[in-house]
């Protein structure tokens, strides 16, 4: 075998090398890009159900808040029923002695 054609056959060897690296590396770069979009697609996964659960939560207390302030001031509102209540018959008397007077 000639020089010429051991540097030929090199070069073929050198081009196909060449070739399977080049395809090997756009083979790993795809296999990259997909496991990217996979790892992306599960951390937007897990931050829309992080994002459900944190609603959840907040409108859980909200509804826990809302009820606090509703017994609150129906406490308040019984409070004050009581002391017009209370008052009521001084309120009459008071009312109707002034109508009297007239």
């Amino acid at each position: 075998m000639s020089i010429l054609e051991l540097i030929q056959e090199a070069e073929a060897k050198g081009e196909k090398l060449k070739l399977e690296a080049t395809e090997k590396v756009t083979k790993m770069l795809e296999d990259a890009q997909r496991e990217g979009e996979t790892e992306g697609k599960k951390i937007v996964e897990e931050a829309e159900v992080e994002a459900k659960q944190i609603a959840l939560d907040t409108e859980n207390q909200i509804k826990m808040m809302q009820e606090k302030i509703l017994k609150e001031n129906e406490e308040k509102d019984q409070t004050l029923a009581e002391k017009v209540n209370s008052r009521f018959d001084e309120a009459v008397n008071f009312i109707v002695g002034k109508v009297l007077m007239l």
